[in-house]
């Protein structure tokens, strides 16, 4: 027992990390004898010894989540079934629960982030969890909203009581900014509608960090009905929440958030290039609801931050235009900006972007162009262009192929069509002349 102890607290202040890895990994092989003995170790009245033992312990919880993570018939994930230790990390929830009332701060925040990767698993200690909200540490606070979000539909229980509390009103920012995240996990599992008013009302947090949180989530949970309040955001006075907005809205998408097309338009011309990047993508997730703004986008390809101009070349290929003269716009701006940039970003991001139009037959009048482009840069330094070149023109020749063979179908049903008229129309003279002898006879008949 006491070696198991000793090797737990070597594996996490050895100085080697080496003997810290190799040592955890014994620890994780013979969880199903070391667990019970480091929850034993949680009551231990030295506190060096509870931290570590919780440490090995959140390891080990670590290392199974993992493990089941991996695809069914994956050997590791079959070895560890059938030695029946992928359950040993489970059975230390009830100390984990008691460790969350340690006198030590560092033990109960590592005994929530143990929960935390316990997930649904650690729904009995949903009370302690609770409970542990009033923590007077915020670091504690912190670790249990994070845990909390991990519980699924079982932390339900939590929204009605401490968690809406914790996101709007707790004095520390890493707290509602934890909150916010535990919100967005659980808001996928009870209902957006649940968790949408408080984080609508998290936007207007006096800290930028939460004001970020709360977009992220809104974006992540799709939240509709915050599209306003998202669009309000665009013009905030912290550059990485006006970026977080305009992401939220490229995931909400759809005519809701086309409908504040205008005022996410403009942030093309913020003065950040992270809000200019994080536009282009929310435009090009927009699809045929930019497609209005396709000029304009096109037109950015001359921004000095090549970032942005990745962005900008991957979204053009994603505006869903059909008429050929407007789809010419995007194309011009990629031949002529995008595939002779001097960053090999862009170009690989041009030249995907042709290719993803012709195979999507969207090239046009443009055509000839862009096949003559893409030969060049059949000629380019970096691999990658050379081979989405070589894509595009098989695409382009497909097309061609496709469009020959489809004319000649229609000409050879054409040809068939008028033959099978001039058929009719003979048959038809010929029932005229017989109709017209038989009246020639009838009248021979009838003066004779």
């Amino acid at each position: 027992m006491l070696l198991f102890i000793h090797a737990a607290i070597v594996a996490e202040e050895h100085s080697d990390s080496a003997v810290r890895y190799r040592l955890s990994l014994l620890l994780d092989a013979h969880s199903d004898v070391v667990v019970p003995i480091l929850c034993a170790a949680l009551r231990d009245p030295r506190r060096r010894v509870r931290l570590n033992a919780c440490k090995a312990i959140m390891n080990i919880v670590s290392q199974t989540t993992c493990v089941e993570a991996l695809p069914d018939g994956s050997l590791y994930r079959r070895q560890r079934e059938e030695s029946q230790r992928s359950h040993a990390a489970f059975s230390a929830v009830p100390a984990l629960q008691y460790a969350l009332s340690d006198s030590d701060r560092f033990v109960r925040r590592v005994a929530a982030r143990s929960l935390e990767r316990l997930g649904g698993r650690a729904a009995i200690a949903l009370p302690a969890l609770l409970a542990a909200l009033d923590d007077p540490e915020e670091e504690v606070r912190a670790a249990v909203a994070t845990a909390l979000g991990q519980l699924g539909s079982l932390g339900e229980e939590a929204l009605p009581t401490r968690l809406f509390f914790l996101a709007s009103e707790d004095p520390v920012e890493r707290v509602r900014v934890a909150a916010c995240t535990a919100l967005r996990q659980l808001g996928t599992t009870v209902g957006v509608g649940r968790v949408e008013p408080v984080l609508v009302a998290c936007l207007e947090d006096s800290s930028a960090e939460v004001r970020s949180a709360a977009a992220k989530a809104l974006g992540m949970l799709a939240a509709v009905s915050a599209v306003p309040q998202l669009a309000v955001h665009l013009a905030d006075s912290e550059a990485h929440v006006r970026a977080t907005a305009a992401c939220a809205l490229g995931q909400i998408g759809g005519v809701e958030s086309a409908n504040v097309l205008s005022q996410l338009t403009l942030c093309l011309k913020d003065k950040d290039p992270a809000v200019r990047k994080a536009t282009a993508i929310a435009l090009g997730r927009l699809g045929c609801h930019a497609a209005p703004v396709a000029l304009t986008l096109s037109e950015c390809m001359k921004d000095t931050d090549s970032h942005v101009r990745e962005a900008i070349a991957r979204s053009l290929s994603q505006l869903g235009m059909t008429e050929s003269m407007a789809q010419a716009v995007p194309i011009k701006a990629l031949l002529k900006r995008g595939i002779t940039d001097f960053e090999i970003e862009v170009r690989v991001a041009s030249a995907e972007s042709l290719r993803d139009l012709a195979r999507l037959d969207q090239l046009g009048p443009m055509l000839d162009p862009v096949k003559q482009a893409m030969t060049v840069r059949l000629k380019d330094e970096c691999p990658l262009v050379v081979h989405s070149a070589s894509d595009c023109l098989k695409a382009i020749s497909m097309r061609v192929e496709s469009s020959e063979t489809e004319k000649k179908k229609k000409k050879r049903r054409s040809k068939s069509k008028g033959e099978s008229d001039d058929d009719e129309s003979g048959s038809e003279n010929e029932l005229d002349l017989k109709e017209f002898a038989r009246m020639v006879s009838s009248l021979s008949r009838q003066q004779s």
